[in-house]
């Protein structure tokens, strides 16, 4: 969990109740819908990974893919669940975006990294 719920109150107290609700509602909505991303990427991943009904979860991918009604209604939610497979946000990066994406994603989350061991310097 970390120390950084413990400046929660001080920050409140500094920026004030109304600011203070804004802005953590505002970084709860963000959260949430980064969730949606990840957890539809996954999805994703796990169609394309899958060898189990390989052709069927096949033909599924390409009709979502392109727009088309599915015959089986059930067979859309088969096919982009979550499976027991856990991806790495790297692997997911490798898999959907071009080289550079990767790339650049460790280089954030590198300078996220030192940014915080410095912000704790202080």
């Amino acid at each position: 969990m970390g120390t950084g719920f413990l400046t929660l109150p001080w920050a409140f107290n500094n920026a004030g109740i109304g600011l203070s609700l804004l802005a953590l509602c505002l970084v709860g909505f963000i959260s949430d819908v980064s969730k949606n991303y990840v957890l539809e990427t996954m999805g994703r991943a796990e169609v394309l990974t899958s060898t189990n009904r390989k052709g069927k979860r096949e033909d599924e991918l390409d009709r979502l893919v392109n727009g088309q009604k599915s015959q089986d209604p059930s067979s859309i939610l088969s096919a982009t669940v979550v499976g027991p497979r856990k991806f790495e946000v790297i692997d997911l990066c490798t898999m959907f975006l071009p080289p550079i994406g990767a790339t650049l994603y460790m280089c954030a989350l590198g300078l996220y990294m030192y940014g915080t061991l410095w912000a704790y310097t202080r």
